[in-house]
């Protein structure tokens, strides 16, 4: 419940974010770079506009949300928003359904940015995406357990050590444990 619950926010957060560059702003990123300050706009501005127009191109919009988060961490590694930028750009490439390049933004936070807040969750979000959209129980599994070997208080952990019970079940096996336990749940009480 607490795993929907979490793809259910991600999926609310990447939603709010948006793209609506306008073209002359396009090739600018595309020719000469663009100043801190002016990928943080457009940043927010693509935000803004996937939000209030979510059905008009969404796909091309997020994907051009994600470029440009990737190169305000590209362009400036050692600032403290570059981790969130990769952070942001993953959860889009979640929503577009771009996988494999989900899983390497992950792991690049992982490997270059160990030491910020967010990485147990990183590295969750990996075995997630192994688990839920590449059908990769083990790849899945391996991640989980990095989260539990690594960041054992965490309460990633924890949600690690059930998706790990909970790998390889079905819908209706799931079920069936969940109404078992909340039926001895109600009897204890």
């Amino acid at each position: 419940m607490k795993r929907i619950l979490i793809l259910f926010v991600l999926t609310a957060f990447t939603f709010a974010c948006g793209n609506g560059g306008s073209d002359s702003k396009k090739e600018k990123t595309d020719k000469e770079p663009m100043s801190k300050e002016e990928m943080l706009s457009e940043i927010t501005k693509i935000e803004k506009d996937l939000e209030k127009n979510p059905e008009n191109n969404y796909e091309g919009r997020a994907e051009r949300l994600a470029k440009v988060l990737k190169s305000y961490a590209d362009a400036y590694p050692q600032d403290s928003l570059a981790p969130e930028m990769l952070f942001k750009s993953a959860n889009v490439f979640i929503t577009i359904k771009n996988y494999d390049r989900a899983v390497g933004t992950f792991n690049r936070i992982a490997k270059h940015y160990s030491n910020w807040i967010k990485v147990p969750e990183t590295v969750y979000m990996t075995g997630f995406v192994y688990e839920y959209h590449m059908n990769q129980k083990g790849k899945a599994r391996e991640y989980y357990e990095k989260v539990i070997d690594n960041y054992p208080d965490h309460v990633f952990a924890k949600e690690a050590r059930v998706a790990i019970q909970h790998l390889g079940k079905t819908d209706e096996e799931l079920i069936e444990e969940f109404e078992a336990k909340n039926k001895a749940e109600n009897k204890a009480s």
